[in-house]
Order: structure tokens, then C-alpha cells, then sequence
């Protein structure tokens, strides 16, 4: 069963806020609400008996993303737990939001496309007879309705499975996209400086650090070149010194990167760093959300008016034959 981030967002917060009023981990989860309790309840037992939280975590049901269970290891490592819940929680929240814009913005151009499919087959009912008279075929029109919205809502129903799933088919074809292609690769660097710095504070090791932001990024471009970079740090270098070897990473990355890396303010300069990717992201979107309704529509415009264009001429061919 999965859990949406709406939900994640709410138990993570609530659960902090248990921690900081004195409660136990295991209390504090039990008390939140938006996970499965049952759950939930089997993890705070296995706090109580005395396993770790990294033991607990590792083992944690297949709802709870593979990201959130790192952080929260490292966290109950070096004490933070409570600002680990919080940082989870508002990009969970974050997460909510997001999608909830993107599903507001297909709503328009779907209800449009769910027009023309209802309105086009009445001008593919109408025919003209030899003697000039209009005949209609109503019989036809639900499977002319049909034969445009089934595979539309196959199309939709896959992608809404593929999303759900976290396919990287869902990756590919955002980056084929014009608009979606900025708003994916901002996004993936956005989220890549949340998990890093997230991962630094609450104490997790540099290489380890390295290796989950890359995961949590989404981007197989990212993920490959944080795994290279964390070979590279396990042999005692810093990450900054091979960041310009990797495109995948834009410069004002690399340069604040570096920048925070000599100065001791990375964890300033990632915040910094998600803050202006998170942005261009949002711009992105809000692009891509204002053309493709338009592009769509005017499509469906252009095909409205050969139909119509067609169906006068067929009527004044039908009142010329009956003029002869």
C-alpha cells in the first residue's frame, strides 16, 4: 500500500513535533497520523525491543521511500532526528504541491480534448445524399466517441502507473518535452542539493551522502555521476575538485559548490543551490503549463475548422445538385 506525500509530509511533522514534546521515537511515530498504523505499530515495537533505528529503518515496508529510510538512519546516528523529520516533511509537502499544480494543469487541455472527441463525430454522422438531402447516422457515434477516448484513457491511465511506480519512462519522456525537459533537470538538481545537505546535517559520512542524493535525484544522469564521485571520495578527495568533469551538474552548481566547500558554508550553499533550482523548476512548469493547453487547443482548432470547411462543402455541393 502506498502512502501519498500529503500523508508522509503530515506524519513526519507530527512525529517531530511528538519528539520535541518528550515522547519516545517509537511513542512520537504511534501518536502521528497518515502512515498504516499497523505499520507503524510494528516498527515502534521493534524500537521498544531494542533494535536500532537504523535496523528498524533499513527493514522499514516498502511504502516509505528508500531516501527518507537513509536520512533517518544517519539522523538517529547523530541525534538530529527531529530536524531530519522536518526537512523530509517539507519536501514531501513540496512534493504534494507540485503534483497537485501539474494535475490542475492537464485538467484544462483534457477537458478540451474530451470536447473535441464529443463534438467532432457529429460532423462525421452527416452525409449527403445524391439527391442533395442530409442523412444522419447517430448509430455511429458513440463508436466514433469511443475510438478516440479509449486510447486516450489507456494513455492516461498508463502514465498515472508509470508515475506512480517511479518508472524512468516517466523520466525519459519528460526530458523529450520542451518545458518539461527545463522543469526535469531543475527539479532533479534541486532535489540532489535538498538530499545532500539534508544528508550532511544530520551526520551521515561525505561518500554515503553522495551516493543517496544521487537517488534521491531520480536523474540516471545524477545517479551515475554521484556514484563515480563517490569512488572518488572514498579515496580521500573532495568532491569539488571533479565536479567540473560532469556536465550533468550546471556551473552555478559546481561554483557554489566549491565556493561553500572552501569556505565551510556547504550546507549554506546547498540551501541556496535547492532554493534556485527549485525556482527554475517552478518556472518551468508554469511555462509549459500556460503553451501546452494552447498548442492543444489550436490543434484541435485547426481540425475543427477543416471539418466544418468540409462539412459546408459537402452541403453546398447537396444544394447545387438540387438547384441542377
Amino acid at each position: 500500500m502506498g502512502v501519498s506525500h500529503k500523508n508522509l509530509s503530515r506524519w513526519y511533522l507530527q512525529t517531530g513535533q511528538n519528539l520535541e514534546a518528550g515522547l519516545s521515537f517509537g511513542q512520537a511515530m504511534q501518536s502521528a497520523g497518515g502512515a498504516p498504523s499497523k505499520d507503524v505499530a510494528a516498527m515502534a515495537q521493534q524500537l521498544l525491543a531494542g533494535l536500532s533505528i537504523d535496523e528498524v529503518f533499513k527493514n522499514a515496508p516498502k511504502w516509505l521511500p528508500q531516501a527518507d529510510r537513509f536520512l533517518i538512519s544517519a539522523a538517529g546516528t547523530s541525534g538530529r532526528i527531529p530536524d531530519a523529520l522536518k526537512k523530509l516533511s517539507e519536501r514531501h509537502k513540496l512534493a504534494a504541491e507540485n503534483i497537485s499544480r501539474a494535475v490542475f494543469a492537464t485538467l484544462y487541455p483534457l477537458g478540451v480534448l474530451h470536447l473535441g472527441a464529443l463534438i467532432f463525430p457529429v460532423l462525421n454522422l452527416v452525409e449527403f445524399s445524391e439527391s442533395g438531402s442530409m442523412q444522419f447516422h447517430p448509430e455511429a457515434y458513440i463508436g466514433n466517441v469511443l475510438v478516440f477516448l479509449l486510447p486516450l484513457w489507456a494513455i492516461m491511465g498508463t502514465l498515472v502507473f508509470l508515475s506512480k511506480r517511479r518508472s524512468p519512462i516517466i523520466f525519459f519522456l519528460m526530458r523529450s518535452l520542451p518545458g518539461l525537459r527545463g522543469y526535469s533537470k531543475a527539479k532533479s538538481v534541486a532535489d540532489f542539493s535538498f538530499a545532500l545537505e539534508s544528508f550532511l546535517n544530520a551526520g551521515a559520512p561525505m561518500a554515503e551522502s553522495w551516493f543517496a542524493s544521487g537517488m534521491v535525484s531520480g536523474d540516471p544522469n545524477l545517479q551515475n555521476a554521484s556514484l563515480q564521485i563517490t569512488n572518488q571520495i572514498k579515496t580521500g578527495q573532495p568532491p569539488g575538485n571533479y565536479l567540473p568533469q560532469y556536465k550533468v551538474f550546471p556551473e552555478e552548481f559546481t561554483t557554489l559548490y566549491r565556493t561553500g566547500e572552501q569556505t565551510g558554508r556547504l550546507d549554506t550553499n546547498l540551501l541556496m543551490l535547492t532554493k534556485q533550482f527549485q525556482e527554475k523548476a517552478d518556472q518551468s512548469l508554469a511555462v509549459a503549463s500556460s503553451w501546452y493547453p494552447k498548442l492543444i487547443f489550436l490543434i484541435i482548432a485547426i481540425y475543427a475548422g477543416i471539418k466544418i470547411m468540409g462539412f459546408y462543402s459537402q452541403y453546398l455541393g447537396g444544394i447545387l445538385k438540387m438547384i441542377e
